[in-house]
């Protein structure tokens, strides 16, 4: 699914309920007005795992793989590298719009900040998302920006 300027979606919470409309009462949309389509493709992708999907195998970061691996520059490499596959594979996000930072936090977590120059149709600055992973349990935590 590539983003586009017209794109829409039915905006859910990270627990998977849907948003009603202020307005209408009716479904909520996620479009690219403030990057949140974006935004809520992004999260479920690093959520995911690959076959959570019947019907999309390779969706999702699998970030499982790294349950239990100590908190090293090699494994942070590994984590940028299959967080900026995840987005990019499908042509979903250019990667040449992507950016990716991870921070240590501790023996066993990191801090992701993601930088995303995303469409928007008011939106001027990228779409900035910030994580913490802990590789004990993979527990990806979003933060607020």
């Amino acid at each position: 699914m590539k983003i586009k300027k017209n794109s829409t979606d039915i905006m859910y919470s990270s627990n998977g309920d849907f948003f009603l409309s202020d307005k209408t009462g009716d479904l909520a949309r996620a479009n690219t007005h403030d990057h949140k389509i974006t935004k809520q493709i992004v999260i479920k992708r690093l959520e995911s795992s690959h076959a959570d999907w019947k019907h999309l195998r390779t969706y999702g970061a699998n970030l499982t793989s790294f349950i239990g691996k100590r908190n090293t520059m090699a494994t942070g490499e590994m984590i940028k590298a299959t967080i900026v596959r995840c987005l990019t594979y499908d042509g979903l996000i250019n990667p040449s719009k992507i950016q990716v930072e991870l921070l240590p936090t501790g023996a066993r977590s990191v801090l992701i900040v993601l930088q995303i120059n995303a469409p928007s149709t008011v939106a001027k600055t990228p779409m900035v998302i910030t994580f913490t992973y802990d590789l004990r349990n993979n527990k990806l935590v979003l933060r607020r920006n």
